[in-house]
C-alpha cells in the first residue's frame, strides 16, 4: 500500500476477533433486508389478500416482534373489518362483516380453526405459530361465515403490491423499507471506514439492529432456507437487543466515557435493563423456530405483555439518560473536532427519536390503550419518516469521517447543492408523478375538489420548485444571508481581501491587513503570517494573533510539502492519516506548539516559496471549508504579487530610482476628467462620458485615483468649500465619501497644519449616529481630501419637502438621535455649525439618522497642548473672516463673531424641531440680514393646533436669542422635548 494512500482498505486477515461477529450481524441484516422487502413487505396489508382481518399480526403498523396477548386475542373466528376495491378478497366475493373461520393452505399443509370461542391460551398460541408459518405469500383458503348465517369456503390469493396495486401501500410501508435501507447500508459503509474502531463497531450495531427492528418479523419467509431458524431468532432478539447496543453505543461515543473507566459494572446496566424483554423474547423466537420445549416459557411471554412494555420503557429511560450524559461530556470534550463529532449526532439524532416518537411511539401506546387516532396526513407521515432518517446520516458522517465539518456548515453545502444543481429538477418532477397518479385515481372528482385535496397541494409545491429552481441563485443568497450570517459574512470578507491586497505594497501593513481580516472571518484561535528573508534560512513571523509563534526552518520537510502542494495544507498531529505524522520530531512539535493546522503557502516569482499563512482552528469549531481553502489560495497568489511588489521598491530605492506613484510625489497631477450631468468619473484620457454621452469637463489638481488608494467614481455635490465624491478604498475594497476641500482655503503651510490637526480631532469622534472620518490628505496644489464613511439613505430634507410636516412621534425619534450625536461631539470639543435637514440623512429603519458633514472648521478652541505649536491649536474657520453657517439655521451668536459653545448647535436643533412639527422656518430662508432682522422680531408661533403648549415652549426655549436661556445642551433639549410630549 502507497505511504500516501488516503485510506486503509478493511483488510479481513488483520480484523479483530469482535469484527467478525459485527460482520455476521451484518450479513444477516443484509439478508434479512432481503427477505423482508423482496417478500414480506410487498405482502403487507392493504396489499395481499386486500382484505384487514382482526387479530391478523400481518396488519399491524407498526409490525411488531411480540407475540399476540393470547388471553384475549386469536379468541373466536376473525372479523374481516375492510376489503379493498379490485383486492383479490372482493374478487371472492368476501365483504366487511364476514367472519374467517378456517384459515388453511391450499394443499391443507397447515390449517388453523377459529371457529370456536373457548380454546384455551395454548391453544391460541399454537394458532398464531400456524398462522405466523403460513407467511403472507401465495393463495390461501377460507372458510366464511356471512353476517346471514350461510358459511363457504373462498380460496383467496394474495398479491405483492405491484400486481394489485394498492394506492395505500406506500404511505403505510414505504417509509419503513426505506428506513431499513438506510439504516443497514449506513452501518456497512460505516464499518467498512471504521473497521478497528470499538466506538465505530457500537455504532455500527445500532444501526444494523435499529433496522432490523423497525421491520418486525419476516412473517415465515425465512421458512425453507438453510438459515431459516437463525433468521427468526436474528429478526426476533434485533429489538430488545437494540436498546443496551445503543446505550453502549451513546457511552462509547465520540470516545468512551469516563464513568464507564471508573465504574466497568455499568457495561451490565442496559442490559440488565432490556433483560426482561430479552429472556422471554429468546424463548419466543426459538418456539417460532421450532423449539417445542419452551413452549410454556412462550405462552408465559404471550400472557405477560407488561414484563415486556415495562422492560421497554426502563431500557429506554436508560438510553435518554445515556443522553443526558453525553451532553454533559460534550460541554467538557476540548478536543474541537470530537465536539464536532458529538454536535452533528445531537443535532441529528434529537429530531430523529422525536420524529420516531411521534410517527410509531404514539400509535403503539395508542392501542396499547384502546384509544382510536386519526391516520396522520401522508406528507407529515413523510416528513416525520425523513427525520428518522437523520441519525443514520448523523452517525454515519460523525463517527467514521476523521475531520468533519460542523452541523451549519454541512446543511449549507446541502442547500447550496440543491439550489446549485439538478435536485431541485428532480424535486419537481416527482411531486408532478404523485400529481398525475392522483389525478387518474381521482379522475371521477371535480376540478374544484382536487383543488382542495392533496392534489392541489401537489400543485403548489411544482411550482414553489420550478420558482426556485428559477431564482436559485437569489435564494442560496438569500438563505445565505438570512440563517448562514456568520458564514455569508466570512466570505464576503474573504472575497475582498482577495481582491485589495494587491494593492498594499509595505511588507508590515500586508500582513498585519491579512491576518486582521482573516481573523474577522474566520475566528482562527491563531493567525500569524511568517515570511523570508528577514533571516536566513528560515520563515520568521512578522504578524501574528492569538499565540507565540516561532521562526520555521526553510530546509525542513513541512516547507517541502507546501513548496510541492502548492495548495493550503491541512495538518492534523492527532489524525493517523495526516502527512504530519511523517514529520521530523522537531517540525511537529513547532506545530503542537503553535496549534497550526492549517498552512496556506504564499509563493512569488518563480514560484519561490516567500511566506506562509498559518492559522489554527477556528474558534467556532467549524472545520475549514473547500471554499475557505479556495478563498486562501487566491488570498496567497496576490499576497505574492504585494510581496514581489515590495522587494521592487526596494531594490529602486537601493539603486536612487523611486517607485512611488502616488499622486502627492508628482510635479503635476493629470486632471480627473468629471462629467457635468450625471458626475461620473474617468481618466483624464476619456473625453465623452460613457453613461449619458455628455462632454468631460477636467477638474484641475485632482487626480482619478487620490494617493493611490481612493478611486473618485462619481461626484455627489457640490458647495463652497468644495466637492465631495463617492470613491472606492482600493485597499478595504469599500465604498467611500471624499471631500476635496478648495486650495484657496488652506493657502498656506500653517492652514494646511491646522487643517491635519482639526481633521484628527474630528475623526475621533467614534458614535453611530455621526458620519466617521477615516483619512485625510493634501494635493500638491494645497487642497486637501477628507476620506468619510460613505452613507446610503435620504436626507432630512427630501422627507420634508415630500411630507410637510411630521409627527411628534416619528420627529421626536429622529431629533433623540441627532441630540445624541451632536452631545457626543460636544464632550469631544467639537462643534457642527452647520446642522440643517440637508445635514442629516435617514438611513432606514425606525428614526436611525446620521448627522453629515462634521467638516475641519468646527473644532471648540482649546489652549494648545505643551508640546504643540500655537499654529497647530484648534481654530474656529479654517479661512479667517469666512463665516461658516446656514443663516436660516444659525444662532444670532454666529452673526457677531463671538466665542461659540455647543449652544449654538442647540438653536440649531430648535429650528430644526421648529420646522420637522410645523413646516415652516421660525426666521424664513431669507438673506443673512434678512434673519438677522427676523430674530430681533422674536420666534413666531408655530401654527399646528394638535401640539401642547409644553412642547412649543420646550422649542422655544432652544430658539432663545439669549444662549443662557437654552438648554445647556443638545441632550438636554431632547430630553425637554419627549417630556413636553409625554414620551420620558
Amino acid at each position: 500500500m502507497d505511504a500516501h494512500s488516503p485510506i486503509d482498505p478493511v483488510k479481513l486477515e488483520r480484523l479483530p476477533r469482535a469484527a467478525w461477529g459485527i460482520i455476521g450481524v451484518l450479513l444477516l441484516s443484509v439478508l434479512y433486508a432481503i427477505l423482508h422487502i423482496g417478500f414480506v413487505r410487498p405482502f403487507l396489508w392493504p396489499a395481499g389478500s386486500g382484505a384487514l382481518l382482526g387479530d391478523d399480526p400481518s396488519a399491524r403498523v407498526p409490525l411488531l416482534a411480540r407475540p399476540p396477548d393470547v388471553r384475549y386475542e386469536l379468541n373466536g373466528p376473525l372479523k374481516v373489518l375492510q376489503v379493498g376495491a379490485g383486492a383479490p378478497a372482493a374478487a371472492r366475493g368476501v365483504q366487511p362483516g364476514d367472519a374467517v373461520t378456517v384459515v388453511r393452505t391450499t394443499d391443507s399443509s397447515i390449517a388453523i380453526d377459529f371457529g370456536s370461542a373457548t380454546r384455551t391460551a395454548e391453544e391460541r398460541l399454537i394458532a398464531w405459530r400456524n398462522l405466523y408459518a403460513m407467511g403472507v405469500a401465495g393463495p390461501v383458503q377460507w372458510d366464511i361465515r356471512s353476517p346471514s348465517g350461510g358459511t363457504r369456503t373462498a380460496t383467496v390469493d394474495r398479491q405483492p403490491v405491484w400486481s394489485g396495486g394498492s394506492s395505500d401501500w406506500a404511505g403505510r410501508h414505504l417509509g419503513i423499507v426505506v428506513q431499513m435501507i438506510v439504516f443497514i447500508g449506513g452501518a456497512i459503509v460505516l464499518f467498512l471506514l471504521r473497521s478497528h474502531d470499538t466506538t465505530a463497531g457500537m455504532c455500527v450495531l445500532a444501526l444494523a439492529l435499529s433496522g432490523v427492528a423497525g421491520g418486525g418479523p419476516l412473517m415465515g419467509a425465512e421458512r425453507g432456507l438453510p438459515a431459516g431458524q437463525v433468521l427468526t431468532v436474528f429478526a426476533w432478539m434485533a429489538s430488545p437487543f437494540a436498546f443496551p447496543v445503543i446505550a453502549l453505543a451513546i457511552f462509547y461515543f465520540p470516545s468512551r466515557s469516563p464513568l464507564l473507566a471508573r465504574r466497568p459494572w455499568l457495561h451490565a446496566v442496559p442490559l440488565l435493563a432490556a433483560a426482561p424483554m430479552i429472556l422471554p423474547g429468546l424463548t419466543t423466537a426459538l418456539y417460532l423456530a421450532g423449539v417445542e420445549g419452551v413452549r410454556d416459557a412462550a405462552l408465559w411471554d404471550a400472557t405477560h405483555p407488561g414484563v415486556f412494555y415495562g422492560s421497554f420503557a426502563v431500557a429506554l429511560g436508560i438510553n435518554v439518560l445515556a443522553v443526558v450524559e453525553g451532553t454533559y461530556r460534550y460541554k467538557v470534550i476540548h478536543d474541537v473536532n470530537e465536539r464536532r463529532r458529538t454536535r452533528m449526532a445531537l443535532y441529528t439524532a434529537v429530531p430523529g427519536v422525536l420524529a420516531y416518537a411521534l410517527k410509531d411511539g404514539v400509535p403503539v401506546v395508542a392501542r396499547l390503550t384502546g384509544v382510536a387516532l386519526p391516520p396522520y396526513h401522508p406528507l407529515l407521515y413523510v416528513l416525520l419518516q425523513a427525520l428518522v432518517l437523520l441519525p443514520a446520516f448523523g452517525l454515519v458522517y460523525a463517527v467514521g469521517v476523521a475531520r468533519v465539518l460542523g452541523p451549519r456548515v454541512v446543511l449549507r453545502r446541502s442547500l447550496q447543492y440543491a439550489l446549485a444543481n439538478r435536485t431541485l429538477t428532480i424535486l419537481t418532477i416527482l411531486p408532478g408523478a404523485a400529481l398525475i397518479v392522483s389525478l387518474v385515481l381521482n379522475r371521477d372528482r371535480t376540478i374544484a375538489e382536487i383543488a382542495r385535496s392533496s392534489s392541489g397541494l401537489f400543485l403548489v409545491l411544482i411550482g414553489a420548485a420550478i420558482l426556485a429552481w428559477r431564482y436559485r441563485e437569489r435564494a442560496r443568497q438569500w438563505l445565505d444571508q438570512r440563517f448562514f450570517r456568520e458564514e455569508y459574512d466570512a466570505r464576503k470578507i474573504l472575497l475582498s481581501l482577495a481582491s485589495r491586497v494587491r494593492f498594499e505594497t509595505d511588507p508590515t501593513d500586508l500582513a498585519g491587513l491579512v491576518v486582521t481580516e482573516l481573523d474577522e472571518a474566520l475566528h482562527p484561535q491563531l493567525a500569524a503570517i511568517l515570511v523570508t528573508g528577514v533571516e536566513d534560512n528560515v520563515l520568521s513571523p512578522v504578524a501574528s494573533l492569538y499565540g507565540d509563534v516561532q521562526p520555521l526552518p526553510l530546509d525542513g520537510g513541512l516547507v517541502a510539502m507546501l513548496r510541492w502542494s502548492d495548495e493550503p495544507l491541512e495538518l492534523y498531529l492527532e489524525d493517523p492519516r495526516s502527512p504530519a505524522r511523517r514529520l521530523p520530531t522537531v517540525e511537529r512539535s513547532w506545530l503542537a506548539s503553535t496549534g497550526a493546522v492549517l498552512l496556506v503557502p504564499v509563493l512569488g516569482e518563480d514560484r519561490a516559496l516567500v511566506a506562509v499563512i498559518a492559522l489554527g482552528e477556528r474558534r467556532s469549531e467549524e472545520a475549514y471549508t473547500l471554499d475557505d481553502r479556495q478563498l486562501l489560495a487566491s488570498i496567497a497568489t496576490q499576497m505574492g504579487l504585494g510581496l514581489d511588489v515590495a522587494r521592487l521598491r526596494r531594490r529602486g530605492e537601493g539603486s536612487g530610482v523611486s517607485l512611488t506613484t502616488s499622486a502627492s510625489t508628482h510635479t503635476g497631477v493629470l486632471p480627473m476628467m468629471e462629467c457635468p450631468r450625471c458626475g461620473r468619473c474617468e481618466e483624464s484620457s476619456v473625453a465623452v462620458c460613457p453613461s449619458d454621452g455628455s462632454t468631460m469637463r477636467a477638474v484641475p489638481s485632482v487626480p482619478r485615483t487620490v494617493d493611490n488608494k481612493y478611486r473618485l467614481e462619481q461626484m455627489l455635490g457640490r458647495g463652497g468649500m468644495g466637492a465631495v465624491y463617492r470613491a472606492r478604498d482600493v485597499r478595504l475594497d469599500r465604498l467611500v465619501a471624499v471631500k476635496v476641500v478648495r486650495a484657496e482655503l488652506l493657502g498656506d503651510v500653517a492652514a494646511r497644519r491646522r487643517f491635519r490637526r482639526e481633521a484628527q480631532i474630528v475623526a475621533r469622534l467614534q458614535h453611530r449616529s455621526i458620519v466617521a472620518v477615516y483619512d485625510y490628505g493634501t494635493f500638491p496644489d494645497g487642497g486637501a481630501y477628507l476620506v468619510m464613511e460613505l452613507v446610503r439613505g435620504e436626507d432630512l430634507r427630501r422627507v420634508l419637502q415630500r411630507e410637510g410636516r411630521m409627527e411628534p412621534e416619528a420627529a421626536l425619534r429622529i431629533l433623540s438621535s441627532v441630540c445624541d450625536a451632536i452631545d457626543a461631539a460636544h464632550r469631544e470639543g467639537v462643534l457642527h455649525r452647520d446642522l440643517k435637514p440637508e445635514n442629516i440623512l435617514l438611513t432606514g429603519g425606525s428614526g436611525e439618522a446620521k448627522v453629515l458633514d462634521f467638516g475641519v472648521a468646527k473644532v471648540v478652541e482649546e489652549a494648545p497642548r505643551e508640546g504643540v505649536d500655537a499654529s497647530e491649536a484648534p481654530t474656529l474657520m479654517t479661512a479667517a473672516g469666512v463665516i461658516i453657517g446656514t443663516p436660516a439655521y444659525m444662532a444670532p451668536e454666529q452673526f457677531r463673531g463671538t466665542r461659540l459653545d455647543g449652544r449654538v448647535d442647540v438653536f440649531s436643533l430648535g429650528v430644526i424641531a421648529y420646522e420637522m412639527l410645523s413646516g415652516e422656518l421660525p426666521f424664513g430662508r431669507g438673506s443673512l440680514g434678512e434673519v438677522v432682522l427676523a430674530h430681533s422680531r422674536g420666534v413666531p408661533p408655530m401654527r399646528r393646533g394638535d401640539l401642547s403648549a409644553a412642547t412649543e415652549t420646550a422649542i422655544r426655549t432652544a430658539l432663545s436669542m439669549d444662549p443662557d436661556r437654552r438648554p445647556a445642551s443638545a441632550i438636554a433639549f431632547a430630553h425637554l422635548l419627549a417630556s413636553s410630549l409625554g414620551m420620558r
